[in-house]
């Protein structure tokens, strides 16, 4: 028999219903968002977190607890992730009911090791433990990524998935602990010698699902109270049942955020017309979904996102190099500190050592002066005969100043000790030492050859033989004219033999 394709033959009509068909479903507002996001399950393959949660269900199941029939979803596509998506299976999965995944919310947060929350937007990341890294212009992104990987596995934070996407200059990464993300807020990443730090994906985490909420009201530190008065007053209904369950503001005050009392009252809120900062001059957004806020991001257009990437690499940039300004001011500053100081310390040290050096040098001439009156003393004692009485005082005269000469010697080694000791602790390598020290003389080249033990006094027994005869001269003076010679002689010594030193 030849076929014949006939009429087309419309599928048959289903008669299942829902148990709970949704009241006043109204089309032109649907619901989104009634899903929980489960973590804490291992990777040991693709399957291995729902197959571990659908374990976890049927055990509650079986000690007695209700769970609904729900969906279980996983993300991972390429990798294993430790987090499913949960939400009612049909056919309560076409009503509103928030309180029934609210109540497995808190049954599965009772389970040991695992964290139930509810999702807070349709990425297919989970955004709770999700940070991103911007790559610096100077390499590529996967020689960033190689970098970073290894820092992060020095810093010991298990990474369960990284991505970047496209020719973005962005780098994610989730991890597996949510504690994480506070250890690389406290300390950045160090990479290649340079800090990193982290950028998260703004959200709110949603307190109870069909939360509502209103975005731009930072500009009215009230907003809370006026839309909280403004819910009351307009869907109240009756006096002793409150609409708004909880409501708080968040992200620094720019985003309202309130639970109503039932699916019914948060459709008629989101479709009416809301007027309450018409008149303000801002701009605010109408109410919404905070699921659907949570979805909204700049991310979802490329070129907006990839400017606004380029933007902070400069400011990071900007950064960096006002940092590294800084940097130089304050080593310059703390250098200008050490050379002021050094400075200091060699201008104290050159005036303590020209001071040394002077009294040094005014001792030598005391020494050389000691030591030219000691020997015109000696010859004077030698043209004297023994037994003239002036014979005893020159020696007398001698041996003061033998004593005087003793104590200038040790004088001037004491000071020279003091010298060597000042200028070790002066470092002349240091150009300030050195042009502060540059015209001290060297003592080698000021001091003359003097026996630093104290030359002996000659002896009697040193001198000539008694005689009775007098000197000859040339001339043909009297004999008186020796004696005046030596009078003079001594005159002149006494003037010339300078006064003891003191001890100072």
């Amino acid at each position: 028999m030849k076929f014949q394709a006939g009429e087309y033959v419309p599928y048959p009509v289903s008669r299942t219903r829902p148990d709970t068909p949704p009241p006043e479903l109204d089309l032109t507002h649907p619901f989104t968002g009634l899903e929980l996001i489960i973590s804490g399950f291992p990777r040991d393959s693709i399957n291995a977190s729902p197959n571990h949660l659908a374990v976890i269900l049927d055990e509650l199941r079986d000690q007695g607890k209700a769970i609904p029939k729900l969906d279980i979803v996983s993300p991972a596509t390429n990798e294993p992730l430790d987090f499913v998506w949960v939400s009612l299976a049909s056919p309560l999965k076409e009503t509103p009911r928030p309180d029934i995944l609210d109540n497995v919310l808190k049954l599965l947060n009772e389970e040991q090791g695992i964290r139930a929350d509810w999702r807070e937007s349709s990425s297919r990341v989970d955004k709770r433990r999700q940070i991103y890294f911007l790559a610096d212009s100077s390499t590529t992104l996967a020689t960033f990524k190689t970098d970073t990987d290894k820092a992060l596995a020095a810093r010991r934070l298990e990474v369960q998935s990284s991505y970047s996407v496209g020719d973005n200059t962005r780098l994610f990464y989730t991890f597996t602990d949510f504690t994480a993300i506070n250890s690389l807020l406290n300390r950045p990443l160090e990479v290649g010698g340079r800090f990193y730090h982290l950028r998260c994906s703004r959200y709110i985490q949603p307190k109870y699902r069909l939360e509502v909420a209103i975005n731009g009201v930072g500009a009215f530190p009230q907003a809370k109270a006026l839309i909280d008065r403004y819910l009351e007053d307009t869907y109240r209904g009756e006096p002793a049942d409150p609409v708004v369950r909880d409501s708080r503001v968040e992200l620094d005050g720019s985003v309202y955020c309130a639970i109503l009392r039932t699916p019914y009252i948060t459709r008629r809120f989101l479709s009416e017309p809301f007027e309450v900062f018409n008149d303000t001059g801002v701009f605010v957004s109408p109410p919404q979904y905070l699921y659907t806020l949570n979805s909204r991001d700049s991310g979802s257009n490329p070129y907006v996102q990839k400017q606004l990437d380029a933007l902070t690499t400069s400011a990071e940039s900007l950064k960096t190099t006002i940092e590294n300004v800084i940097k130089d001011q304050n080593d310059t500053k703390a250098q200008y500190q050490r050379d002021r100081s050094d400075l200091i310390s060699a201008f104290r040290d050159s005036i303590q050592i020209n001071f040394l050096t002077n009294q040094i040098t005014a001792t030598q001439s005391d020494i050389s002066s000691l030591q030219t009156s000691l020997d015109h003393q000696e010859s004077l004692k030698f043209l004297l005969p023994v037994d003239d009485p002036r014979h005893s005082f020159i020696t007398d005269r001698m041996s003061r100043i033998q004593s005087q000469l003793h104590d200038a010697v040790a004088r001037k080694l004491q000071l020279q000790d003091e010298l060597n000791a000042k200028q070790l602790t002066l470092t002349a390598a240091s150009s300030t030492a050195s042009a502060l020290t540059a015209g001290i003389p060297d003592m080698e080249s000021i001091t003359h050859p003097i026996s630093t033990s104290t030359p002996p006094v000659p002896e009697v027994t040193h001198l000539a033989q008694p005689t009775n005869k007098r000197p000859r001269v040339d001339d043909n003076d009297n004999d008186d004219s020796d004696c005046r010679e030596v009078e003079q002689a001594m005159q002149i010594d006494d003037i010339s033999v300078p006064r003891p030193m003191s001890s100072e």
